[in-house]
């Protein structure tokens, strides 16, 4: 889904909803905050290939034993291009 077709989809949202979403939003920029800045491919590439790798990433419920010791979920398979 595209930020765009994300935008779209809140204006369907009832207030409580809303509230909800913006309740997430903020959980995840404090996160962001936090960690830094996302780890970003070194170089971008210039071919059609894809780089792939593994990361970790957290999820940001105060009581998740996962998060909480370090490690977080994963690793999950990211694309970058």
């Amino acid at each position: 889904m595209t930020a765009a077709e994300m935008i779209e989809a809140l204006g369907s949202l009832s207030a409580a909803d809303l509230r909800r979403v913006k309740a997430n939003i903020d959980a995840l920029a404090a996160l962001q905050s936090q960690w830094g800045e996302r780890d970003e491919p070194d170089e971008p590439q210039t071919g059609s290939q894809p780089t792939y790798r593994q990361e970790y990433i957290k999820c940001g419920k105060a009581g998740c034993q996962n998060c909480n010791a370090g490690g977080g979920h994963g690793p999950y398979w990211y694309s970058y291009q």
